[in-house]
């Protein structure tokens, strides 16, 4: 969709956001340049490590990252999106749990919707989409085409 960026002034973050949640896209009319959402999918490497950061939180409390050593599956792909569907939280200060959502979700309690869309590195909606349990995401490998803008192909 390209759109009128306002007579030509720029458009606030929010209102950018807005139309990329109504429309999947936005083409700027100055430039041309593609602003465009990620829906993003919930995968096995990402809850491996919700649980094995479950684990370490309940015998240790929040963990750094630069001691992730100790849970190896943090260093894989985007643990810390986690956090979008509420499994995870961090303290601002680099260390990170598993929210009680978490490991509700761990322990098999609840179920989360599988996608997120995102914008600027921030969650702009989900999770939505079919509801998945912990054994169900575990059977969820990361495929770079999971991973794609939301806009019509």
């Amino acid at each position: 969709m390209t759109t009128d960026l306002l007579g030509g002034f720029a458009l606030s973050q929010e209102k950018l956001i807005e139309l990329i949640k109504e429309h999947g896209f936005v083409v700027c009319d100055r430039c041309s340049h593609v602003h465009r959402g990620t829906r993003r999918n919930l995968f096995a490497d990402q809850v491996t490590a919700v649980a094995e950061l479950a684990d370490w939180n309940d015998q240790n409390g929040f963990l750094a990252y630069r001691d992730s050593t100790d849970a190896p599956q943090l260093q894989k792909g985007d643990f810390q999106l986690a956090r979008h569907w509420g499994l995870i939280e961090s303290d601002g200060r680099g260390r990170w749990r598993t929210t009680t959502l978490g490991h509700d979700f761990v322990h098999g309690r609840i179920q989360v919707g599988r996608y997120i869309v995102t914008y600027a590195r921030k969650c702009i909606e989900g999770p939505h989409g079919p509801e998945i349990d912990f054994e169900g995401a575990l059977q969820l490998r990361f495929i770079a085409e999971q991973i794609d803008g939301i806009a019509p192909g």
